[in-house]
């Protein structure tokens, strides 16, 4: 990834793996969600 913007879009798309699955209605709904790094974007 070369910029924020691509690692959110990134990360999106990841959050919503467990919904496209239908494990859970939203991705808020995912109890295993979160982020363990933190990348800073400068």
């Amino acid at each position: 990834m070369r910029a924020g913007e691509q690692y959110s879009v990134k990360w999106d798309y990841v959050r919503h793996n467990p919904v496209r699955a239908s494990l859970c209605q939203s991705p808020e709904d995912w109890p295993f969600q979160g982020e363990l790094n933190v990348l800073p974007w400068e």
